[in-house]
């Protein structure tokens, strides 16, 4: 499953376009406990363009999870030594398509400011402890809420969001789940109550197809 959703997000989210500018990779560390799952530092991309109008990006890849939580913590052991779980493997420079091109044909966000938010903490962007786990070889960090708020953070340091016109919160599958996780919240700390919010996720319902109501469903079909 894991495996489906690493090719999912390499389609989705880093698939080339020849005309697009690069984004640039950013680690910013304003909160140095703000680590991914291998205890390196989070990581955003940033394509600068008209600082009023920002558009934000969850980037996607299911989670680290399974039956109980000894497969869980081997879960997200094998994500930590991958992209998914680490901020090393992520080239300085990336491309991106769709709502985060930089080509004004194809997309009319292409001249706002975008910041991709990179996904390494297996928990939809919100893992919370302080603690880390000791595991095998490794030390794992479960931070991604730090990592939200330390990249919205940066973007209000560099930006001013007081000045923001317009912003927009999305993500795919676990970055759309983020989006609803995390709209709230930043409705509540943009500092401008004029500003335009809108939260826009995408394909973030997981559905659980061992569930009683699913069985129903197939049978009735």
């Amino acid at each position: 499953m894991i495996g489906f959703f690493f090719v999912f997000t390499l389609l989705t989210s880093q698939l080339v376009l020849s005309q697009n500018s690069a984004y640039s990779k950013i680690i910013h560390n304003i909160n140095p406990n703000a680590k991914c799952l291998d205890g390196s530092p989070a990581a955003l991309y940033l394509s600068e363009g008209d600082p009023q109008n920002i558009l934000v990006h969850f980037m996607g890849g299911a989670s680290c999870s399974s039956t109980d939580v000894g497969k869980t913590i081997e879960s997200c052991y094998q994500r930590s030594r991958t992209f998914l779980g680490s901020s090393k493997y992520w080239p300085q420079l990336n491309q991106f398509y769709g709502i985060l091109s930089n080509d004004p044909s194809k997309n009319i966000f292409a001249n706002w400011t975008k910041a991709i938010f990179v996904y390494c903490d297996g928990a939809f962007h919100q893992g919370n402890s302080n603690s880390s786990i000791k595991y095998k070889d490794s030390e794992l960090f479960f931070r991604g809420s730090l990592i939200t708020k330390a990249h919205f953070k940066f973007l209000d340091n560099k930006y001013n969001l007081t000045q923001t016109k317009k912003m927009v919160l999305t993500g795919t599958s676990a970055g759309g789940i983020a989006t609803f996780i995390w709209a709230d919240y930043i409705k509540m700390i943009l500092p401008n109550p004029n500003t335009q919010f809108y939260p826009i996720p995408e394909s973030s319902i997981f559905l659980n197809p061992n569930t009683d109501m699913h069985l129903r469903t197939m049978k009735f079909a």
